[in-house]
Parts: structure tokens; sequence; C-alpha cells
């Protein structure tokens, strides 16, 4: 006969889970790349300081977002393993230690003697990063703070480059990209992801402003073509994105490198958007299973 026995997760599971931390690659690499395409390149210093910031600010994101949502997050089965839902971290611990960041990164900032521009940016990314916490599914038009909090990361890529010099093109370019991708991931993927959850709960999404819903009897929800066309047009955004700097050939390649590159670079677009859309496309035929 097998005994089941219950393990008491250990503290750095818990710290794991509670911080998100396989999320924590995406947070730093935006200042990173942020820093890595402004006009001075970084110092081994700012880069130890961008990298404790993004930390800062991942905790303080995500350690929010998990408060406001416990009482949603309590309703779904896969977050029933969160410290937060089992209750091994209270609610105001964890409030406490998400709004705690804030203060931090600000002294963090005037110790390392970031540049106004810095400070502003990386405000900008916490300000809408809160608003999106609070009240990203809870208002009337969801695209709006979905934009908010794409606009946080496009925001902290910036304060990476005003850490170390100023932002380039290239700089604008990959924050536009950040922001379009957390719209589509944000808006339509994820949206889609937790539509039954999502929908149990009454909270609002953009995939529900489109009119997507949850399927019945083990299906697959059923996506409007509102959706597929505003997944579309990000897309395309995306790609045109992708392929400006090889255009304007910022990277200063010769012309037959340049051609061999952005061949290969429009190759994979058209296949990732090919994947990307069959994950929404309203046809349950074509469409693959998130």
């Amino acid at each position: 006969m097998i005994h089941q026995t219950s393990e008491r997760p250990s503290l750095w599971h818990l710290i794991k889970q509670f911080i998100h931390l396989r999320r924590f690659a995406f947070t730093v690499f935006l200042p990173l790349m942020g820093a890595a395409t402004a006009t001075r390149g970084a110092t081994p210093a700012q880069i130890i300081f961008i990298v404790v910031t993004a930390l800062q600010f991942h905790i303080f994101t995500y350690v929010l977002n998990d408060v406001v949502d416990l009482p949603v997050d309590r309703l779904m089965p896969k977050r029933a393993t969160h410290p937060l839902v089992r209750g091994e971290i209270p609610s105001t611990t964890a409030l406490a230690i998400a709004l705690t960041q804030v203060p931090l990164m600000l002294v963090l900032g005037l110790l390392a003697a970031i540049p106004p521009y810095a400070l502003a940016a990386l405000l900008m990314a916490v300000s809408c990063m809160a608003v999106y916490d609070i009240w990203g599914k809870q208002n009337a038009f969801p695209p709006i703070t979905d934009l908010i909090q794409a606009l946080s990361w496009g925001s902290l890529t910036l304060y990476g480059a005003w850490s170390v010099g100023d932002p380039t093109f290239l700089t604008l370019v990959l924050a536009s990209i950040f922001v379009l991708f957390i719209l589509l991931m944000n808006g339509v993927f994820e949206g889609v992801i937790d539509i039954a959850e999502d929908t149990a709960a009454g909270l609002k999404t953009t995939a529900m402003i489109f009119g997507t819903k949850p399927g019945r009897e083990g299906r697959l929800p059923f996506i409007p073509l509102g959706l597929f066309i505003y997944c579309l047009v990000l897309e395309a955004m995306l790609s045109a994105l992708n392929l400006t700097p090889l255009i304007r050939n910022d990277f200063d390649y010769n012309e037959n490198f340049r051609t061999l590159v952005l061949a290969i670079v429009i190759i994979l677009n058209v296949m990732i958007v090919w994947l990307s859309i069959r994950l929404v496309i309203p046809s349950e035929k074509l469409r693959r299973r998130i």
C-alpha cells in the first residue's frame, strides 16, 4: 500500500513561485537590450545596476498583480499551488513586499546618479504597470489597459538606454516591438487561453470585447473574425518593425550579407506569423490547440 505524503515546499521553491522567477528573463531582457542599443556602451557597474532594478520592477509587477488577482486565482485550478492561493504567504505581506520595491528602485537610482530621463522612464514603467495590475480586467474597454501595460514594458526598454546614454533609432524600434508583442500576447493569446476562467470570474478582456467565448463540452473556444483580424494587424506591424533595421541597414552590413540576412528574417517572420495565427484562426479545423 502506497502512502501519499504532503511535503512542504522548500524556501527556494516558494520564492521562485512567489516572484515568478521563470519570467524574469523577459523582464531583464528589455532594459538590457535598451542599454545595448544606446549611444554609449554600458559599463559592468551599469549592467549590474540595470539587472538589480529590473528584478525590483519584476517583483513589484508580478506580486502586485497576484495580490489584486487573488480572489480570481482562488477559482483557477492551475493557480492552486501558488503561495498566495495556498495561504503560505499572507496577502498583506505580499502587498508590502511589492510596494516596497518602488522606493527601493528610486533610492538605488539616486545612489547610482542615473540621468533624469532614465528616472522618468522608470517611473512611467512603474505607474503604467500599477494601473494595469489594478484595473487591467475591470474596465469597460480592456484594450486601453492592454496598451498601458505594453507602454510600461516599452518604458522599461527606454530606461535601459537612458541609464547608459541616449536611445537610438534601434532602441525606439525595439521598444515599439515590445509594445506590440505585449498587446498581442496579453490581448489575444492569453485572453483566449484564460477565456473560460475569465468568463467564470466575471472579468473583461480584449478577447471578450471582440466576442470570444469558452468552448462547450470540451470544444475549442469560439473565436470571432474580429479578434483574428486584430491579431493579423498586430502581426503585420511586428513584421514591419522586425524588417525596418535591416531595410535601413542600421547594422552596416555589406549588400550581399544584408540581402541574405533579410531573406532569412522574412522567411522566419512568415513561419512565426503562420504558426501564431493558427492559434486564433476562427476555423476549428485549421486551429492549433493552445
